[in-house]
């Protein structure tokens, strides 16, 4: 039994914000062999973007020098694998990268919530 979206109910409620999103598409390998992701234009997209707790951010064993945030949203946002690179979000001018699926319910109920975290300032997307 498939539960109505309940994201996207909340979202109706609660207040959320557009953010930039770039969709991983494939690795080309460049003249040195190295593999170089490829991605889809940005798109934006509706999210509730929140702060890392410092609690959860000790139980995820996460880099206290580094800036982590959890977007919830309707898009299927994809952590990085073997083969792949993860999709790229920007929030606030600030580039992220998503790291880790917070909630994934794609299939059951139409959203994920992700882990992303915050790109150094010289690496643009």
């Amino acid at each position: 039994m498939k539960l109505d979206n309940l994201l996207k109910k909340a979202m109706q409620v609660i207040p959320t914000e557009k953010i930039t999103y770039k969709k991983f598409i494939s690795n080309t390998t460049n003249d040195l062999g190295q593999k170089v992701p490829t991605y889809e234009d940005f798109e934006n997209i509706k999210a509730s973007v929140q702060s890392v707790s410092i609690d959860s951010m000790k139980k995820l064993e996460l880099d206290f020098a580094k800036t982590y945030k959890v977007v919830y949203s309707l898009t299927n946002l994809n952590i990085i694998s073997k083969d792949s690179a993860s999709d790229l979000i920007v929030y606030n001018s600030e580039n992220y990268q998503v790291v880790k699926k917070d909630s994934d319910w794609i299939s059951y109920n139409g959203w994920n919530g992700v882990l992303v975290v915050r790109l150094w300032i010289n690496q643009s997307i």
